[in-house]
């Protein structure tokens, strides 16, 4: 299914802990913390979900915001880059229960 996408997204979406951040985002244009992600995806470490932010905000799947409100010092807010890419959004679905039992 993804094999149709093009590179960057096929990169975003290969690994699940990618998909599970991107699932985070995804619904209505949502922003959130790396910290919160991190509880968000299965209780990932917060230096791995870092990570993957770094790659999808590279691969422009993902959109990285520095806003002085977040938490009491400030921080960066990320949001889905995937809005207006339907297949990627399908990739995500079809995968989502696959993912669930592997975690």
């Amino acid at each position: 299914m993804a094999a149709g996408l093009e590179p960057r997204l096929q990169d975003a979406l290969g690994h699940p802990v990618r998909r599970g951040i991107l699932r985070s985002l995804t619904p209505d244009e949502k922003v959130e913390t790396a910290g919160w992600l991190a509880r968000e995806v299965g209780g990932e470490s917060l230096s791995r979900v870092t990570y993957h932010l770094r790659v999808l905000v590279g691969l422009r799947a993902v959109i990285a915001d520095e806003v002085a409100a977040v938490g009491q010092g400030g921080g960066i807010a990320y949001s889905s880059g995937l809005l207006g890419e339907p297949e990627a959004l399908e990739v995500l679905e079809a995968t989502f229960d696959a993912d669930r039992r592997a975690m």
